[in-house]
């Protein structure tokens, strides 16, 4: 009795197809929904950093008329712990942003730069008002949200790639001003 057995061959070829199609299929489901929530991740993170920037901004922008420091200390501790609980999302050449962010700060400000180091019952005093420092923070603020805007918008491939000077970097290479040099 001969039995012919190419049949089984067939069915098991197809079941084994099937089983591997069915394998790869989930896979790539899993990655593609980890890149997902990834990318959801990245674009809540640059929201959350845009609106505590931009917050600081508009301080910045009404300073020269409003000079209550009461209202600095709340935004300023907010913007810093904004950044560093994104700090492990950020690309590596983003994780100076809150020392640029603070840097601004104490050039246009002073002391509430400083609100998360100090006691909170008493709002630092602000710097005397300078136009020029004021104008550079704002521009540096602003480029900051710009950059963070590109890598919440970019491909995930391409997001890590996104440049954000530092702020001193950014004001020496924009000849606003270069360390040790006078400030007046």
């Amino acid at each position: 009795m001969d039995m012919d057995l190419s049949w089984l061959v067939g069915i098991a070829s197809t079941a084994l197809a099937a089983g591997a199609g069915a394998y790869v299929s989930a896979r790539l489901g899993v990655v593609h929904a980890d890149q997902a929530e990834n990318n959801r991740f990245r674009r809540e993170t640059a929201e959350e950093i845009v609106v505590s920037l931009t917050k600081l901004r508009d301080l910045l922008r009404d300073v020269q008329n409003d000079r209550n420091s009461e209202q600095w200390t709340v935004p300023v501790i907010t913007a810093y712990d904004t950044i560093d609980d994104a700090r492990h999302r950020l690309p590596q050449r983003f994780q100076h942003l809150r020392q640029s962010v603070r840097f601004a700060l104490g050039e246009a400000v002073g002391g509430p730069s400083l609100a998360d180091l100090g006691p909170s019952s008493e709002p630092a005093e602000l710097a005397d008002y300078n136009h020029r420092w004021n104008e550079y923070a704002i521009e540096y603020i602003e480029m900051a949200v710009d950059s963070i805007r590109e890598w919440r918008d970019a491909s995930a491939k391409s997001a890590p790639n996104v440049r954000l000077p530092g702020f001193d970097l950014w004001l020496a290479k924009t000849s606003r001003h270069v360390t040790g040099s006078s400030a007046t």
